[in-house]
């Protein structure tokens, strides 16, 4: 019974940890990238994600599996003379299911979000997130550190088809040292995407994950790899995100030390393979 419980917090917590992470004009290849906001307009979309895996606690290993789906609406408050616009956000119907079983998920469904976004993307001033945090019993945890993987960062000016940069993220580990990545965007050209014309943007995300906790008064270290690669279109008129999809494998190891003084033991093992999308509803 423990280790099953041990294994349902640790689906829901990186379920609600993805919650927030709650995606033809081919001979035009030449594009300007900013998000575009006015006051009052309203948008929503959706985000399915599914993750299939095993969980090793202690050398025993067992399957699972885990759907998510979520609808987002988001209201722009305010825009300032900057241009930098206050979006109040909130889930609307969200599920999770793990192995078959719905899990009540009240804290996502009863949170207000809001926070601040600038034309080229860049978040700030996350609010509202603590009832997220509230499920994982983790002071350290803060969702709002996450809100900047739902788009991209764009570089100023116009860019061209190749064109690449990067963005560096935040990821937080629940009671664990914060880890620091990046993701590498490419601009691969013009489409067009549900009657709009949208600039097509590759990402890869690639990290590895090393760290640690002393807390607890037991030293515990987390050890793996993220992997993610997808598509992004961006609507150049709309100035949003049309549709996004992508997927990769997660590896994690957590491990204590020996007593012995000779390599880590593997307490739990997680590997998990995630499929997401991610569309406009408007």
């Amino acid at each position: 019974m423990g280790k099953t419980i041990g294994i349902r917090t640790a689906l829901l917590s990186s379920a609600l940890f993805l919650f927030l992470f709650s995606a033809s004009c081919a001979s035009l290849s030449k594009a300007t990238l900013d998000y575009k906001f006015r006051e009052g307009d309203v948008s929503r979309h959706t985000y399915q994600t599914t993750q299939k895996g095993s969980v090793t606690i202690d050398g025993e290993s067992e399957d699972f599996s885990l759907q998510m789906a979520n609808t987002v609406r988001q209201k722009v408050h305010k825009v300032d003379d900057q241009g930098v616009a206050t979006i109040d956000a909130r889930f609307e119907d969200p599920t999770l299911t793990i192995s078959g079983e719905e899990i009540p998920i009240p804290e996502v469904e009863q949170s207000r979000i809001t926070y601040e976004m600038s034309g080229d993307g860049s978040i700030q001033n996350v609010r509202g997130t603590h009832g997220l945090a509230g499920p994982l019993g983790e002071r350290q945890f803060d969702p709002g550190q996450i809100f900047q993987l739902q788009g991209p960062i764009f570089r100023e000016g116009s860019i061209r088809k190749g064109d690449k940069w990067q963005q560096t993220v935040t990821i937080p580990m629940p009671g664990l040292d914060n880890v620091q990545a990046t993701i590498d965007y490419t601009y691969m050209g013009r489409e067009s995407v549900n009657g709009k014309d949208a600039a097509k943007i590759g990402f890869s995300f690639d990290t590895g994950i090393d760290a640690t906790n002393t807390e607890s008064g037991e030293v515990l270290r987390l050890v793996g790899r993220e992997q993610l690669q997808g598509i992004v279109f961006f609507g150049l008129k709309v100035g949003k995100t049309i549709k996004a999809s992508g997927s990769g494998p997660l590896e994690l190891s957590l491990r204590t030390p020996s007593e012995g003084g000779g390599e880590d033991l593997e307490r739990i093992k997680v590997d998990i393979n995630i499929d997401f999308n991610w569309e406009a509803q408007d």
